[in-house]
């Protein structure tokens, strides 16, 4: 992207390392009659991390743990043991530590904050914003779940929600520069720029030289309204504000260009040179002298100049010296490659990267990016190979692991090979916050073979219809059995109905505006607070079976069916998940209970009559239930249809 239209949103980065909150500690406390053992461990442990003596603290929080399973402040030790666990950078023990925290208070919102701080370092964009919004509900005064969850929103473009979201944050903290500029960019993009502005200024009002809302006016007047003198003065004011500021190189190039406007240039007195040419001297000088890799650090500090400045045409011109005038140093090529690969240029990208590596240029950089123009170009064994020697470099970091583990999972589609990898990243980078996909992506592509909570017995209605059987006297040999997916969850240690319920609201909320994914985990929140609530087992059903994932739908309405049994809802929906699987019989014996339990079922009557139409044998079973589902329901959408088929047995 051309760094002109890149606008600073002013918010602190969030770094993994400064993501999680580390506003716990000795402050908080411990209620009165713990155990004294148990209380010595912890503040022992808390002084321990008060003085960076973390696996101390660790082992610590640990022993405080085991020594009282049921204690009721085990939910802040375990907080305590999070912060300890991501301080030793194993960051799998760190989520189950929050995790753990968040389950058995529900009302901890530093525990779902940082988790979704490590789901979101984690590139798991979806499962963050959900704890960042069960934190925020938690914590109606703090306005720090609000500020990431708006990060991640206006990460991913949506503008609406991010402004939806500082709105909800500057009612917490209304004269908050930060959250002014926050709010300013989600603006410019629903509201454009002039609205942007007024947030900036306001912004400014409260801090006359903070420095982010100074660049984004900068920005906007330059590069957005092109009104340059409003861009001068703001860049100006930036700069005296911000000298070191990683933007401050473009605002110095932008004012180096500007023009003034009160008064005409006067006319040049000698033909303008060209920016390039003192640089583009100085290589032809170091090319008559064969001083190849002087010839390539000047062209590569030029290109950098000039993209620092806009000016890409002389970035490539740049580049492309440096190829030509030193065709045998690997630098130039990568640099070059690196340069087609941003603009979208995948095969000359693919070209110039492949010549690099050739020339001996191994380096991880360079072959991500031709393992991703190759990617991109079709030629996945390229991508392959290069992945490869990226990750097996000795000095190969984690992106190289986890880009080759992904490229075998979700391109080429190799299960046991994506699990080795995904294994190898596990064990090579533990502090890595990507570890925790790792663990999920080995599960799914590992054969189950334990059945999670909720393990079904069998029973007549969700056991698929007999086929023809073998005579007695041929001896065979069942095929292993498959086993059935099931829906997942921690059971909860003590429930909590009143998360539950606030959990189930969100998830319903969720689920009628069509966010699916959010619902699912809302929904699942719910049950790991109180997995005897019915209704959050029917909501899961419904959306697995919304998402044509009808196996877990089936999965979902027979643990409802546990906790209500004969429901006639419930039995529907499960009617309907083995309709989906072809499971007809199946089908037909849930509907039936439906209407044994309410006769007057009109769906299920419909669902019956389905069911039965396709048997010639049972057309006068179809008929009836047909009719009993016109009686019951005139007006259905189904109706219509329903009467043409009834019509031609009259």
């Amino acid at each position: 992207m051309d760094l002109r239209f890149r606008v600073e949103t002013g918010v602190l980065r969030m770094r993994a390392t400064a993501a999680i909150l580390l506003t716990m500690l000795l402050g908080a406390g411990l209620a009165a009659g713990c155990g004294r053992t148990f209380e010595r461990e912890v503040a022992t442990g808390v002084r321990a991390m008060h003085r960076g003596r973390y696996v101390e603290a660790r082992a610590r929080f640990e022993k405080a743990i085991s020594q009282r399973p049921g204690a009721e402040d085990n939910a802040l030790v375990y907080e305590y043991l999070g912060h300890a666990c991501w301080r030793l950078s194993d960051i799998e023990a760190a989520a189950a530590a929050f995790q753990e925290s968040r389950r058995l208070d529900p009302g901890n919102w530093r525990a779902s904050y940082n988790l979704g701080a490590i789901y979101a370092s984690a590139g798991d964009a979806v499962r963050a914003a959900a704890l960042f919004e069960e934190a925020a509900m938690a914590a109606p005064d703090i306005v720090v779940p609000l500020e990431y969850l708006a990060h991640l929103h206006l990460a991913a473009g949506r503008w609406k929600e991010a402004r939806r979201t500082m709105a909800e944050a500057l009612t917490r903290e209304p004269r908050s520069p930060r959250l002014l500029t926050r709010m300013a960019m989600a603006e410019l993009h629903v509201e454009g720029p002039e609205a942007a502005i007024a947030r900036l200024m306001a912004a400014l009002e409260i801090e006359p030289n903070y420095p982010p809302a100074l660049f984004n006016l900068f920005a906007i007047h330059a590069y957005r309204l092109e009104r340059r003198s409003e861009a001068v003065a703001h860049g100006r004011r930036f700069l005296a504000a911000a000298i070191h500021h990683p933007q401050a190189a473009v605002v110095k190039a932008y004012l180096a260009q500007a023009r003034p406007v009160s008064t005409p240039t006067p006319p040049p007195s000698a033909p303008p040179q060209r920016s390039g040419e003192d640089w583009f001297a100085r290589a032809k000088q170091l090319s008559d002298r064969g001083d190849a890799s002087s010839i390539v650090k000047v062209c590569l500090a030029a290109a950098e100049s000039a993209r620092a400045a806009g000016n890409m045409v002389e970035c490539e011109r740049a580049l492309k010296t440096a190829t030509e005038l030193a065709f045998d140093v690997a630098a130039g090529h990568a640099a070059l490659g690196q340069y087609r690969l941003e603009q979208g240029r995948v095969e000359p990208a693919l070209q110039s990267l492949k010549q690099a590596v050739v020339l001996g240029d191994d380096s991880e950089k360079t072959l991500l990016a031709m393992a991703d123009a190759a990617e991109r170009a079709g030629e996945l064994d390229a991508a392959l190979v290069a992945l490869r020697r990226a990750a097996r470099h000795p000095r190969a970091g984690a992106e190289s692991q986890w880009r080759l583990a992904e490229f075998l999972d979700r391109t080429l589609h190799s299960p046991a090979d994506a699990v080795r990898e995904y294994r190898l990243f596990l064990s090579r980078f533990p502090g890595d916050p990507r570890v925790l996909r790792a663990r999920e992506r080995i599960e799914a592509l590992t054969p189950a073979t334990v059945s999670g909570p909720g393990a079904p017995t069998p029973s007549n209605e969700s056991a698929e219809p007999s086929r023809a059987q073998a005579p007695s006297d041929t001896p065979s040999v069942a095929p292993a059995a498959i086993p059935s997916r099931r829906l997942e969850w921690r059971a909860p240690a003590v429930r909590h109905p009143e998360a539950a319920a606030q959990a189930y609201n969100r998830a319903a909320e969720y689920a009628r505006s069509g966010d699916r994914e959010r619902a699912i985990f809302f929904f699942t929140r719910a049950i790991e607070n109180d997995d005897t609530l019915a209704e959050a087992f029917l909501g899961l059903g419904a959306l697995y079976l919304e998402n044509d994932d009808a196996e877990l739908a089936k999965d979902a309405y027979r643990l409802a069916l546990e906790r209500r049994p004969d429901d006639p809802v419930s039995l529907y929906n499960l009617a309907l998940a083995h309709y989906a699987l072809k499971e007809t019989e199946a089908a037909m014996a849930a509907a039936e209970r439906a209407l044994r339990r309410q006769p007057e079922f009109a769906a299920a009557h419909y669902l019956m009559g389905t069911l039965l139409a396709d048997d010639p044998a049972r057309q006068a079973e179809a008929r009836a239930h047909f009719e009993r589902f016109l009686t019951l329901a005139p007006n259905d959408p189904n109706a219509e249809a329903v009467r043409r088929w009834l019509s031609r047995w009259r």
